[in-house]
């Protein structure tokens, strides 16, 4: 799933009107589903919307895409979304949410995943390389562990759609 603004507007004539929807984001997330099938994941979203949802769903940061309608600016560079995988809704108790969004916050199952993460996408691939070490099954797939060792080797991340 994508977030952003778009615009929505009514064309046709009396009886035969149709909707219409134009934004970068309507091909980013045609490309975010391409991706997500591509992965086999139950589900991504960028990170605008990650920083929306994430509070009642499980995330895990996956990848780092440069989408050249979305991400390029006015001075002509290309900066990178990335991307989460939407594991699991969070369920909570009405009376201790408020406990269960600070074990959320410190207790990230995928803080071993995400450090790797980071340091691959600012191009630390000393430490990149260190972390994704450390990787676990408890962590990463053997395929998401293998993609990111890759990535790192190779001294690139992310991907350019």
């Amino acid at each position: 799933a994508a977030a952003g603004e778009v615009r929505v507007g009514q064309m046709g004539c009396q009886g035969m009107k149709k909707v219409t929807i134009t934004s970068p984001v309507v091909p980013f997330a045609f490309a975010l589903e391409a991706y997500n099938n591509a992965r086999g994941y139950g589900g991504v979203a960028d990170a605008f919307l990650a920083t929306e949802i994430g509070s009642e769903f499980e995330l895990r940061k996956t990848d780092m895409i440069r989408y050249n309608k979305r991400t390029a600016s006015t001075d002509g560079r290309n900066t990178a979304i990335v991307v989460h995988e939407v594991l699991r809704e969070v369920s909570m108790s009405d009376g201790e949410w408020m406990y269960q969004l600070d074990a959320a916050a410190t207790g990230n199952p995928h803080r071993v995943w995400d450090a790797a993460f980071e340091a691959a996408a600012i191009g630390d691939w000393a430490v990149a390389a260190e972390r994704v070490a450390a990787l676990t099954d408890e962590n990463a797939s053997e395929a998401e562990r293998a993609r990111l060792q890759a990535a790192v080797e190779a001294k690139a991340f992310g991907l350019t759609l």
